[in-house]
C-alpha cells in the first residue's frame, strides 16, 4: 500500500493525515455525547471531514462545508465517527487521498 502521496508540489503520508482525522474524532468523542451527532433517519454518529490541497499545502476541514470560504486547490470529502480508531483513520485517510489524487487528475488546474 502506498504511504506517501504526491499532489502537485504537495506531499502527504498517510500517517500524518491519519493523525488529524484520529484527532478530530478524538474531539467529537470528548465534546459531543454518543448521538449528538445523529442527524434524522440516519444512524452514523460522527462528523464530515474534508481534505484540501493547495499548492504545497494541506489542511483537514471539519464541520459544516458551508462555511469553507476558500476553494481553491483539490478537495476530497468523507465522514468519521466519534472516537474513530486508528486503523479505520488510515483507511479514511487513504480514501481522501486516493479522491484528491483523482481531483488533480481531473483538474489539472486548482479550483481558483
Amino acid at each position: 500500500m502506498k504511504n506517501v502521496y504526491t499532489i502537485g508540489e504537495c506531499k502527504i503520508t498517510v500517517k500524518q493525515l491519519a493523525a488529524a482525522i484520529y484527532e478530530h474524532g478524538q474531539f467529537l468523542k470528548k465534546n459531543f455525547a454518543k448521538g449528538q451527532l445523529t442527524h434524522a433517519g440516519n444512524d452514523f454518529d460522527g462528523g464530515e471531514v474534508r481534505l484540501r490541497v493547495y499548492g504545497s499545502h494541506w489542511s483537514l476541514h471539519t464541520g459544516d462545508s458551508q462555511y469553507d470560504q476558500d476553494h481553491r486547490g483539490f478537495w476530497a470529502f468523507n465522514s468519521v465517527s466519534r472516537g474513530v480508531s486508528g486503523t479505520n483513520g488510515r483507511n479514511v485517510a487513504r480514501e481522501l487521498l486516493e479522491e484528491v489524487l483523482e481531483d488533480a487528475a481531473q483538474n489539472t488546474v486548482p479550483l481558483l
